[in-house]
């Protein structure tokens, strides 16, 4: 992401990074500035639909519809 060629890189580097909670457990962290998120799975490798399933689930849903830590309000 550092390394990533877009003008609001240094405003997303310095993003507040938010606690991400799945029905009140901690699922992961996410970091967002703009149009850019940044999701940690906890618990996920590089397949998080397999290694975390109701998280993956959760993630995706509340991103499409910008709920929860999804929320447009930089």
């Amino acid at each position: 992401v550092k390394t990533m060629k877009w003008e609001e890189i240094e405003k997303f580097m310095v993003a507040e990074r938010k606690i991400w909670k799945v029905s009140g457990v901690l699922a992961g962290y996410v970091q967002k500035w703009s149009n850019l998120s940044h999701v940690v799975v906890l618990g996920a490798g590089h397949l998080v639909p397999t290694d975390q399933a109701l998280n993956s689930q959760a993630m995706i849903e509340d991103w499409v519809l910008e709920k929860g830590v999804f929320v447009d309000g930089q």
